[in-house]
């Protein structure tokens, strides 16, 4: 070996150095920079953005083995880590080759782009997000996909039939479905996964009843983590080039669901997620105190949010060529404009936020 693969060997805390070198050689087909790779696969395909999550994806990636669906494969794109990430990764990519495939490409730059490359790289009837520091509950995918399938609830436990995968593409993917997705709620745990809340969304104030455009537009309910979508809505996630303007993957993948085809919600918790020092922002409780924060920032501040998502939304309507009377493109249209036309077209499209405080907010200073 030469002096780096030693030092890379100091990696592994066991002896063996025949998975030392293959998990050295896996690395460096991840550093490859291909970015022209497409990966196929029949089973349901989890992509995971991977960036300095050395400490916690171990637990992740236990978390899918313990899955009672098997139906699946997870998809790691390590986004230039500079922890022990590549490691963990190659380690299990090396154990449990049917499972975890390290794809191969240059670093993207951020979560956001992360994911819409991962989309790009693999061809699958069904697809899930996946965070590199959270915990899925054993029962995630299969309940997620039942919903997905338009059977059972949040009470169901049968795993799959056989004659049910062999039907996977039929009823959720391939190229004649209207775009799907499903999301769940989550709970909450700190970074030691001590409990800190039961529900995200009753936590946050989230209103999951009301997935139309005209909300989705403006408050995203659809956590990534959660969700699972078809073939259809993927093909459609993929047609924006530019992601300047497009704030997360998972609010654009929510707003083709609401505007092209279905968008279900499992009121029911299918995942730890994990707070910590880099995402504690992520679920900030709704309450007096959280009006208090919102007020004590600048008008500017939250004129900037607003912005974002107009600037988001009018990406969205150009991308897609939705009609001049959508809520989407009127919400969009309403950038750059003065107050009181912004206030028509906030009426005139009937976006809403989920709540009477955060509407307020909009029309007095968004």
């Amino acid at each position: 070996m030469t002096e780096s693969e030693d030092e890379k060997s100091d990696w592994l805390p066991w002896g063996n150095r025949e998975l030392q070198t293959m998990m050295i050689a896996s690395e460096s087909r991840c550093e490859d920079g291909v970015s022209d790779m497409r990966y196929k696969t029949e089973k349901i395909a989890i992509l995971i953005a991977a960036y300095n999550g050395e400490k916690y994806l171990g637990e992740l990636l236990d978390s899918l083995l313990a899955q009672s669906e098997t139906g699946w494969a997870a998809y790691i794109h390590d986004d230039g880590s500079t922890d022990g990430t590549a490691a963990v990764i190659a380690e299990y990519a090396i154990r449990y080759p049917e499972r975890f495939v390290c794809v191969e490409g240059a670093p993207s730059g951020g979560a956001k782009n992360n994911f819409f490359f991962l989309f790009r790289q693999v061809e699958a009837p069904l697809y899930m997000c996946c965070d590199q520091d959270d915990v899925w509950l054993p029962d995630k995918i299969e309940k997620t996909l039942r919903r997905m399938r338009g059977s059972g609830g949040a009470e169901s436990r049968d795993p799959m039939t056989g004659a049910e995968k062999e039907a996977l593409c039929d009823c959720t993917g391939g190229t004649a479905e209207v775009p799907r997705l499903v999301f769940s709620d989550l709970r909450i745990v700190d970074q030691d996964l001590r409990p800190v809340a039961d529900s995200m969304n009753r936590y946050q104030r989230m209103c999951c009843g009301d997935l139309s455009a005209g909300h989705l537009v403006l408050d995203n309910v659809v956590v990534g983590c959660t969700m699972m979508v078809n073939r259809a809505l993927r093909d459609r996630l993929i047609e924006v080039t530019d992601l300047t303007d497009v704030v997360m993957h998972d609010w654009w993948a929510a707003l083709i669901a609401a505007q092209f085809g279905e968008i279900v919600y499992l009121d029911e918790a299918t995942i730890l997620y994990r707070q910590h020092g880099d995402n504690e922002q992520g679920a900030r409780k709704f309450g007096p105190s959280y009006i208090m924060y919102k007020l004590t920032h600048s008008k500017q501040a939250i004129r900037g949010a607003v912005e974002e998502k107009q600037r988001q939304a009018r990406l969205f309507a150009g991308t897609y060529g939705l009609p001049d009377d959508s809520a989407i493109r009127l919400f969009g249209d309403a950038l750059g404009a003065g107050k009181l036309r912004r206030i028509r077209l906030y009426r005139q499209s009937g976006v809403r936020k989920s709540t009477f405080s955060r509407n307020a907010g909009l029309y007095i200073f968004g």
